[in-house]
């Protein structure tokens, strides 16, 4: 799986972006890790994201929204997948 990882790390600076993004902040929200992304990028990040999950490099989650009108939209959140966690711990340090 590790080797999954390093072919996206290799292929582009902004698959290692969010991949960093991710394994620094657990849980962090999906609106959040798309943050401060330009218009002309985001179609990519989008894509890296999907592509990330469904490499089960990413793990996607669903949590309940606050008590806002928001909370009936369920929110996506993403950890790092624990099997590469470790490793990823090697490769960034």
């Amino acid at each position: 799986m590790i080797s999954n990882v390093k072919k996206y790390i290799d292929q582009d600076d902004r698959y290692t972006a969010l991949i960093k993004k991710v394994h620094k902040n657990p849980y962090i929200e999906a609106k959040d890790l798309l943050e401060n992304i330009s218009e002309n990028d985001l179609t990519f990040y989008e894509n890296a994201i999907n592509q990330l999950t469904n490499e089960f490099i990413f793990v996607e989650l669903t949590s309940q929204a606050g008590s806002t009108v928001e909370s009936r939209v369920p929110k996506k959140i993403f950890i790092i997948n624990p099997e590469v966690s470790d490793e990823l711990d090697k490769i960034f340090s």
